[in-house]
């Protein structure tokens, strides 16, 4: 049974959301109940294996990997927390907030800066089994890379692909 939605052209019930036929009658979005890093999402199709985006060559790279990595002496892996991930009004996943965007070009930054890691690679990396913070994790890079590296939109999304 379908439960009544605040806005008029939503309707859901416990396992989808579906837009009313008036407005893009071909959408429908399975809810995620994400609750922990390395666990599957219904949002879509799991890619069969890891990847690896360059960002800048030798120095930061954007992993989506199926099990947490182990940094080593000449790649040091780092990932965010929850915390900066965006926080759904409802079974949406984004657009990011600025302060999230803000706190990841810090933490990257910072990483690039730091001593410890001067002469290693840099590596964020997220789930590849979450759609949703794959999404969110690919858009956070490529914001960086248009703040920070002043690509163009379509530069950033080059090695994203």
């Amino acid at each position: 049974p379908l439960v009544p939605f605040p806005f008029p052209c939503v309707s859901w019930d416990l396992a989808a959301v579906s837009v009313h036929p008036h407005f893009h009658s071909h959408t429908t979005l399975s809810l995620s109940t994400h609750t922990s890093m390395f666990s599957r999402d219904p949002l879509g199709p799991i890619p069969p294996k890891n990847h690896l985006a360059v960002i800048l060559e030798d120095r930061f790279e954007f992993h989506m990997v199926s099990e947490a990595p182990t940094s080593t002496p000449t790649l040091f892996y780092f990932t965010v927390g929850p915390s900066i991930f965006y926080e759904p009004f409802w079974a949406d996943f984004g657009p990011m907030a600025l302060p999230s965007i803000y706190r990841f070009c810090s933490i990257v930054n910072e990483k690039l800066e730091d001593r410890a890691h001067k002469r290693k690679k840099l590596a964020f990396y997220t789930d590849i089994l979450d759609t949703a913070g794959r999404t969110n994790a690919a858009f956070l890079v490529g914001a960086w890379q248009i703040l920070f590296l002043h690509r163009s939109a379509e530069e950033a999304y080059t090695p994203l692909k």
